[in-house]
C-alpha cells in the first residue's frame, strides 16, 4: 500500500541519517554545485570529497553573472565557522569569496572601480 511504501522510505532515510550522517551534510553542497553550473558527474565527484579540476563558467546568483575560469579546482572542506557543516571551495577559497574576487576582477577590467577622488570630481556634462 501507499502508506507502507512511505513508511519504508522514512525508515530508509532514518537509516541513512543514522549510519551516513555525512550525506545530510553534503546535500546542500550538491545542490550548490548544481546551482553554480557543475554537471551531475562533476557534482558527484566533488561531494565524494575529491578535488576536481575544471574549466568553464560558474554562475553566481548573488552577482547574477557567470564567471569564467580556464583552470580551477573545486574542493569540499569542513566549515571552520559552523561545526558539522561543509563548504564548497574554488581554488582553496570559499566559493562566495571566489565570486567576490572574480566580480572585482571583472569590474577592474571594465574600468568600473571608482576611487574616492573620481567620485568627488565635479561632473562635466552639457549645461544649458
Amino acid at each position: 500500500s501507499y502508506q507502507q511504501k512511505i513508511r519504508e522510505y522514512d525508515n530508509r532515510l532514518e537509516q541513512i541519517d543514522t549510519y551516513f550522517p555525512i550525506v545530510k551534510e553534503l546535500l546542500p553542497i550538491a545542490e550548490q554545485c548544481r546551482e553554480v553550473g557543475f554537471t551531475e558527474e562533476l557534482t558527484r565527484r566533488v561531494v565524494s570529497l575529491q578535488p576536481v579540476e575544471f574549466k568553464g563558467r560558474l554562475y553566481s546568483k548573488e552577482h547574477k553573472e557567470k564567471f569564467r575560469t580556464e583552470h580551477s579546482t573545486a574542493t569540499v572542506e569542513r566549515n571552520p565557522q559552523e561545526k558539522g557543516k561543509f563548504r564548497l571551495c574554488i581554488d582553496g577559497m570559499p566559493i562566495l569569496e571566489w565570486f567576490k574576487m572574480k566580480f572585482q576582477e571583472l569590474k577592474e577590467k571594465l574600468g568600473v572601480s571608482h576611487t574616492q577622488k573620481e567620485e568627488n570630481k565635479p561632473k562635466r556634462g552639457l549645461r544649458l
